[in-house]
């Protein structure tokens, strides 16, 4: 229901923010993970405006999450890096973050 929702507003404006971030967690949750990743790609690839501020921030998690779940932990920390440049204090980023320094066996960056 929420995908036919979606595609309708992409319809009308295919460079939405906040609905191409809502299309790629949708996809994710359907393990359609390539396509959400080409919808997440059209947010990231924009400018970062500061009327999608949020959006932006979520796009760029959900692309880091995604990173780290395929072990490819360089791309998720400069997903990450982009966040933190925008929101110093986004706590989701920082987590993930340690996260991957904790995968890398770097504990004492990870604390």
């Amino acid at each position: 229901m929420a995908e036919k929702t979606l595609k309708a507003i992409l319809a009308k404006n295919s460079g939405y923010i906040p609905a191409l971030v809502s299309m790629g967690l949708c996809k994710f949750l359907l393990n359609s993970s390539s396509d959400a990743r080409n919808y997440l790609k059209q947010v990231i690839k924009n400018q970062y405006a500061l009327e999608f501020a949020e959006s932006f921030e979520k796009a760029l998690l959900l692309m880091a999450d995604y990173f780290i779940s395929v072990n490819k932990f360089d791309l998720a920390e400069a997903e990450l890096q982009k966040v933190l440049k925008h929101n110093a204090s986004n706590v989701k980023a920082e987590e993930l973050m340690g996260l991957i320094k904790e995968k890398e066996r770097s504990y004492v960056d990870a604390a």
